[in-house]
Parts: structure tokens; sequence; C-alpha cells
């Protein structure tokens, strides 16, 4: 794959998310939680996955932009975005406007909604 892929990744179905990206190609996943995020990253790095991770809160600019970094590293566009967290009415439009900051300012020149199962 040409292309990294961004995923929340910390438990459950994230995890199994970022499992389908990571066998395709470098991703970069993120969690509020910073144990389940190295727990999930360092089993993938152990099946050769090429992982970056970012722990903290889409809604802290700090966490977006090192989001945007991890991504740059990889020197290929954003090809997709996975939200496999669980999101409450109250900070839902501010995880939303997070991800639009991330999908603006991420290299991409086709970036898709694509469907993993």
């Amino acid at each position: 794959m040409n292309r990294v892929h961004l995923t929340g990744a910390g438990r459950a179905m994230g995890a199994a998310v970022a499992r389908r990206f990571a066998a395709h190609g470098p991703i970069v996943i993120c969690d509020v939680n910073a144990v389940d995020l190295s727990t999930v990253g360092d089993a993938l790095r152990i099946t050769g996955a090429d992982v970056r991770t970012v722990a903290g809160d889409l809604r802290e600019q700090g966490v977006l932009a090192a989001i945007i970094d991890a991504i740059a590293e990889t020197g290929l566009d954003l090809g997709g975005v996975a939200h496999a967290a669980g999101v409450s009415p109250a900070i839902g439009p501010l995880v939303v406007a997070g991800t639009a900051v991330v999908l603006s300012r991420a290299p991409a020149r086709d970036t898709a909604v694509r469907r993993v199962g």
C-alpha cells in the first residue's frame, strides 16, 4: 500500500482495525490511553508492521500536531482514517473538528473513506 492510515487503536475494535491496516502498510495509531496504545503498537511491531503511535486526546492541538508529524514521517500520503473510539455526544463535535484538522493538514492527494471488513 502506498498510503499511511490513521486509526484510534487502544482496545477492541480499534486494535482490530489497526491490525487490518497494518497488514497493508504503514499506520499511525492514536489513543487517549497511552498504556493500551503501547500494548497494541508493540504487538503490531512484533509482526513486522511499520507503526507510529501518538498518545493523547484529539481535542488537544499538540496531539493533532503530533499526529500530522507522524503521518509526514512516513513520507506517504494519508490514505484513510478510521474512528473506532466510543465518542459521547458531548465531545463528538470536538473529535470531528480534530479529525478535520488532521485531514486538512496531512499530506494527501485523494484521501478516501475505506471499508475495513
